[in-house]
């Protein structure tokens, strides 16, 4: 089995890899409508994570709001970690701690993608906004996948 895994991933890699060289031309209005596509899945996806953020910071009396300002700031991750801590009261059980740990861990983790779908929404957003849509633009196939094309 381990042979056809690796087969398989190096397979992957050069058919990832066979599209580098083409170019693709596409209207700014093609592109404006795709991204809007893009911009759908991308404000599904930063909602649901905020829902889990939220779930999480009841569970341990924590203000989803800082969770998601904190983003990758590990000094503003740190402050929240030791409220959750301190949530915990006396009791430290393995099971516990370690259930702390685990929601720490996805709290760390959400934070960081809704900080990561907000960079890429206002990023898209951006190229939407100022892009002419009369003009025809070459794009390279990672910017046609990225686009959502």
């Amino acid at each position: 089995m381990a042979y056809q895994e690796r087969a398989m991933k190096a397979y992957a890699h050069g058919v990832s890899n066979f599209h580098t060289e083409i170019e693709f031309t596409k209207t700014g209005e093609e592109i404006s409508k795709s991204i809007d596509g893009v911009l759908t899945k991308l404000n599904t996806k930063l909602e649901q994570s905020k829902a889990d953020i939220a779930e999480i910071c009841k569970r341990r009396e924590i203000d989803p709001k800082e969770v998601i300002e904190a983003g990758s700031d590990e000094q503003a991750i740190g402050t929240y970690s030791m409220k959750a801590e301190t949530s915990m009261g006396a009791r430290h059980s393995n099971a516990l701690v370690r259930e702390l740990q685990e929601d720490l861990t996805n709290l760390r983790r959400y934070g960081m993608m809704v900080e990561s779908y907000n960079g890429d929404i206002i990023s898209l957003q951006r190229i939407q906004k100022n892009i002419d849509p009369k003009g025809n633009f070459k794009l390279s196939f990672s910017e046609l996948t990225n686009f959502g094309f």
